[in-house]
């Protein structure tokens, strides 16, 4: 399920495809998040290594759904970004 609506990395920019993806929990599991649609992104193995799961201590930013989407809190301000490559477009949540 997590693939239909990101066919590729949730990542800002990045276009690795679902099927070599990892499916991340956007509230660590290890801090409570739960393993179900509405906490799972769809994120490449390096962007899943860099995602904050400690969201106390900033470095890169994390995943978070927003108003529906799974967009990228950025560690420093700014706001949320979803990802804007071209086969993002075609997830999901995003043509209905």
């Amino acid at each position: 399920m997590a693939s239909l609506e990101n066919p590729v990395c949730s990542w800002p920019g990045c276009g690795v495809g679902a099927e070599y993806c990892q499916i991340n929990h956007n509230q660590a599991w290890s801090a409570g998040g739960e393993t179900n649609i509405d906490n799972l992104a769809t994120v490449c193995r390096f962007h899943n290594g860099r995602n904050d799961d400690d969201r106390g201590s900033p470095r890169y930013g994390y995943l978070d759904r927003i108003d529906g989407h799974v967009q990228h809190v950025p560690p420093f301000r700014g706001p949320p970004k979803k990802n804007s490559h071209p086969v993002a477009q075609g997830g999901a949540m995003r043509i209905v």
